[in-house]
């Protein structure tokens, strides 16, 4: 006699048949509910969220029976998508870069058996012993060349493997041997030559030698984290002094000669939505409102505030940003094409303050020691703040408070790369940018740890002892690693907490269609003195660690405690 209470679930069941054919109704809550989150795992983010408002609707209308049911799922959910919008620690690792680090290994291999087979080398030549480079070694090269190297600064690069006692450091040379090293700078690639098209014929790429790393990171930033609704656009500069076509001079940047990047972030915490290099190629058009179009079409019609400054700011930018549903604010030049002739000519004085409205759109004049413009679809002008400061009080209008608070994402995020740069010197101009990004993506990855700690009750890490952790980090999966290019890094104790993973089927052999395993942390309990717990079969097991685990509650015990036999 079926029981009444999978009766009620039905609606619930039938869902999760559609959604997948492998879900089937099972006389256990508990493997039904296994199989359900198991069909989540991998879904992205928006087919998430319209599960979960379709799955609780559908549980509101069960019988209370189901609340244990419900609120499984919904924590789940909950927990999924939260994990799926926050980097991991070592966001620079191996889950995000492995595929961008094979990549990497098979054009250095490449463009090393081109330089080194064309030519004879002297027996006293750096590369006369090199071997082809695996995984293992490039990993530990990234260690070592951004992240120790922006920690601890040294004249030159031989210094980190110097003995001298004064001078002497050991996580370098426990890492790799110095002529190790400089083999794979001076080798290092990120794209085949014998693609590149070019100059002056089309289809050439100024950014080839970096397109297989910024398409890769450009979609991370931007798919990774739903941004916060104030966002701020502007430039960035990745300093280079050398010959370039594309390099610009920036005056008002602590560093004026470089490589431009123009950055869409977040207002409150200098996260980078999204960024454009600066190439000079005459097929993308750098005018400011197409810039901005570029990079905010993914988040129009979502309510988002963008802040600009006058570089960008003009009145038919500000109207097609209010006719694809998104509010904008920011400074403007007083002789820009569309503003208020009338506008400009009038003669305040210091604190007054002057508008003129179209539609949605106001433009604001408020005399301080100087002019300041405006343009804005989110601010009533008419709205004033007293604002103290250590030498005086002011009245200003409430537009102006809330540009100056906001407008520093930019700022903020070239701040932070400024405590810990890369700073190596090097003749090519593609490492120097390559390095900066490599920095960028560290900054990132603080910036939402950080996040994650506050949001938790946590202490938040200033940027200097995060990096140190990512280095730690990243010099145990190296040590740990397997040898062999096709062996991921044996998972550490650091990458076993703050990993993320899932259970699933131990996966059938030809003899068992469903075979088990003894579960791992049981088996360690049992194995403790005066224990008098019996080790356990289980069927699931924990795919990236490879350990078999009862679900409950050995795996959380497993990827959340450091001594889980206990």
């Amino acid at each position: 006699m079926s029981r009444p209470r999978r009766k009620k679930a039905t609606e619930v069941i039938e869902f999760f048949q559609t959604l997948d054919s492998d879900v089937e109704e099972t006389d256990s809550d508990g493997e039904f509910l296994i199989q359900v989150l198991m069909r989540t795992v991998t879904m992205p983010t928006q087919d998430l969220q319209r599960l979960r408002d379709r799955l609780l609707n559908a549980c509101d209308r069960l019988v209370m029976w189901h609340l244990r049911l419900h609120l499984y799922l919904h924590l789940y959910l909950h927990l999924h998508l939260h994990l799926h919008l926050h980097l991991h620690l070592q966001v620079t690792g191996l889950r995000i870069s492995l595929d961008i680090l094979r990549v990497i290994k098979t054009e250095t291999n490449r463009y090393a058996a081109s330089e080194l087979g064309r030519r004879q080398l002297p027996p006293e030549s750096l590369y006369k012993n090199w071997s082809t480079v695996t995984l293992k070694e490039l990993w530990g090269f990234f260690t070592i060349w951004v992240v120790h190297m922006s920690l601890v600064k040294k004249p030159c690069l031989k210094d980190y493997w110097s003995t001298a006692e004064i001078i002497r450091t050991s996580f370098a040379p426990k890492i790799m041997s110095r002529n190790h090293f400089m083999q794979i700078l001076g080798l290092l690639h990120l794209n085949d030559n014998t693609t590149y098209v070019p100059l002056r014929e089309t289809g050439n790429d100024p950014l080839h030698k970096l397109r297989p790393i910024i398409d890769p990171l450009s979609a991370t930033f931007r798919d990774l984290v739903t941004p916060r609704q104030k966002l701020v656009i502007d430039e960035a500069i990745c300093p280079w002094r050398g010959n370039l076509r594309f390099r610009v001079y920036m005056k008002d940047k602590p560093n004026k000669w470089g490589i431009k990047l123009y950055m869409l972030c977040e207002s409150a915490s200098a996260y980078v939505c999204a960024f454009e290099i600066y190439a000079g190629d005459p097929t993308i058009s750098n005018k400011p409102v197409d810039v901005c179009r570029r990079m905010m079409t993914p988040l129009m019609d979502k309510g988002y505030i963008l802040y600009t400054d006058n570089y960008y700011t003009c009145p038919a930018l500000y109207q097609e940003m209010i006719a694809g549903g998104t509010m904008i604010v920011g400074t403007v030049r007083a002789n820009r094409v569309g503003m208020p002739k009338d506008l400009a000519a009038l003669n305040l004085r210091t604190g007054e303050s002057a508008y003129r409205r179209q539609d949605k759109l106001v433009a604001l004049r408020w005399q301080d020691k100087k002019s300041v413009n405006l343009l804005t679809t989110v601010h009533d002008p008419r709205r004033r703040v007293t604002v103290r400061s250590r030498a005086q009080t002011k009245e200003k209008p409430q537009v102006i408070q809330d540009y100056t608070l906001n407008m520093r994402g930019v700022d903020r995020s070239d701040q932070l790369m400024a405590y810990m740069p890369f700073h190596r010197r090097t003749m090519k101009w593609w490492k120097k940018l390559f390095g900066h990004l490599f920095t960028l993506m560290m900054v990132q990855a603080s910036i939402l740890y950080n996040r994650k700690q506050t949001s938790t009750g946590g202490k938040p890490l200033p940027i200097s002892k995060f990096i140190q952790k990512l280095g730690q980090g990243m010099a145990e999966e190296f040590l740990g690693w397997q040898e062999g290019d096709s062996e991921d890094p044996a998972p550490t104790q650091l990458d076993r907490l703050h990993s993320r993973c899932f259970p699933d089927y131990i996966p059938s052999t030809e003899k068992k269609k469903r075979p088990t395993r003894s579960c791992k942390v049981c088996y360690e309990k049992a194995k403790q003195p005066g224990s008098t717990m019996k080790r356990k079969e289980t069927s699931f097991w924990c795919p990236y660690h490879k350990v078999p685990l009862c679900v409950v509650p050995c795996f959380q015990d497993f990827h959340t405690k450091k001594e889980y036999c206990n």
